[in-house]
């Protein structure tokens, strides 16, 4: 069973690091300002990215960033 549809856009301060999360149900971001970062590389303003069902990354920010987030739907 997948997690439920969830659609936020996120704020996220200059520095900020997150804990690894995996994506049950998969996660749709895109980048509204700013640049998003992952250990699989670097997401500047404008990009969208899909991570399928199951799929991990350990995300962070080197500056104010937006993004808006979409999970729970490509499982």
């Amino acid at each position: 069973m997948h997690s439920a549809l969830v659609s936020n856009i996120f704020n996220i301060a200059t520095k900020e690091k997150f804990k690894p999360n995996r994506h049950l149900g998969g996660e749709e971001i895109f980048v509204l300002s700013g640049e998003f970062c992952d250990e699989h590389g670097r997401y500047p303003k404008g990009t969208w990215l899909r991570n399928p069902h199951m799929s991990v990354h350990h995300p962070f920010v080197d500056e104010e960033t937006v993004i808006w987030v979409k999970t729970g739907h490509l499982g």
